[in-house]
């Protein structure tokens, strides 16, 4: 018998290439298979922020819902959903000493997630150095099985 994944965890930023991850992870459910997509509001205080904190948090909380619900229409439209419910959650970053990574990590713990499906930009070089790679971050400390997607070409 082949392994299948009862809770499939989606971690979405709004990206084509999150979207293109959903698209790649809905062909995995199956049939009583819960899949929840969450996006995480970064919290952690960093001391180059000149915003104030609240600003900075309504705006960051006002991104994370629209992407869900960005996830949510493109969940709708895939013929894979069927009759499978896509439940969206924002997860927050702690205040201190805490990264995304790190929170989707606990997230898909938390949940008891089979398998964590999120997308990557593929960018390499300095790009990758300056931005850094939460999927790349995620990857080195997932303890549930990971599926990275890698955004499609756009020409």
């Amino acid at each position: 018998m082949a392994w299948q994944a009862a809770e499939i965890l989606f971690a979405v930023d709004g990206s084509s290439a999150s979207q293109e991850a959903l698209r790649m992870g809905a062909r995995l459910a199956r049939a009583g298979v819960e899949l929840r997509a969450i996006y995480v509001v970064d919290r952690a205080l960093r001391l180059t922020d000149f915003v104030p904190l609240t600003v900075l948090d309504d705006a960051l909380v006002e991104e994370g819902n629209a992407a869900l619900a960005k996830t949510s229409r493109l969940f709708e439209t895939l013929p894979e959903a069927g009759d499978t419910r896509l439940e969206t959650t924002l997860a927050n970053t702690d205040q201190a000493n805490d990264d995304v990574a790190h929170t989707i990590e606990r997230e898909a713990q938390t949940w008891y997630a089979d398998l964590i499906v999120m997308g990557t930009h593929g960018r390499r070089g300095v790009v990758r150095c300056l931005l850094g790679s939460v999927a790349n971050r995620v990857a080195g400390i997932a303890r549930t099985p990971l599926l990275l997607v890698r955004q499609k070409d756009v020409l």
